[in-house]
Order: C-alpha cells, then sequence, then structure tokens
C-alpha cells in the first residue's frame, strides 16, 4: 500500500510540476498533510517533511506504521484534500483532467484489500 502511494504521488508531482512547479506541488501536498493534521494523526510523521520536492519517503513510513485499511482511508483522504486544493488552484474541470491521467486508483484498492500487483 505504502509503496503504491508513494509510486502515485511521483506521477502526481511529474505530472503538476511544468504547470505548479515542483515547489508549488511540495507545498500543495504539505498544505494537504496539514489539512488532516487533526482527522489523520496517523500522517503526522508525513507532514514533518522537509518539503524536498518529490521527498515521499515520511509518507512512506507514515503509511507503513497504518494497518492496511488505515492506510488506505488516510491516502484517500490525502488524495480527496489535495483534489480539492488544486481544483480551487485551477479549476475543477483541468485540475480532474490531470489528475485523472497521473493517478491509477486500482493500485491502492479499497480499505482492506491488497494492492493490485
Amino acid at each position: 500500500m505504502a509503496d503504491a502511494a508513494v509510486a502515485q504521488w511521483c506521477r502526481i508531482e511529474a505530472k503538476l510540476s511544468p504547470i505548479l512547479g515542483a515547489a508549488g506541488v511540495a507545498a500543495l501536498f504539505r498544505r494537504s498533510l496539514y489539512a488532516l493534521r487533526d482527522a489523520r494523526p496517523g500522517l503526522a510523521l508525513a507532514e514533518e517533511a522537509s518539503g524536498a520536492a518529490g521527498d515521499f519517503e515520511l509518507l512512506r513510513s507514515a503509511l507503513v506504521k497504518l494497518s492496511q485499511a488505515d492506510a488506505a482511508t488516510a491516502h484517500s483522504a490525502l488524495m480527496q484534500v489535495f483534489r480539492d486544493l488544486l481544483a480551487g488552484l485551477i479549476g475543477a474541470p483541468l485540475s480532474e483532467r490531470l489528475l485523472n491521467t497521473a493517478t491509477d486508483f486500482s493500485l491502492i484498492g479499497s480499505a482492506g484489500e491488497e494492492p493490485t500487483p
């Protein structure tokens, strides 16, 4: 689960960096984590990230410490907040088009499911 989530964030960063810049994507990711700090305390470790673009290792570490179901739920919540923040910046239609090509939810599965290889 954690590896699939990190791979998904790397794809998102690659897709959005030409538009928002690497620092912009990192800032949006950190803001998403901050917005979830009370609702998803399991992601607190990831919020401590240095903010370096492309550094999702603390997210991986945070997700690994959670149960499979909790990790899937936390990741889903993080993606939703990120989508909402991005839509506020560039509009919902464009953000959905960009994120749909960068995300593959079949890799993550639903809460409690094993990721598809």
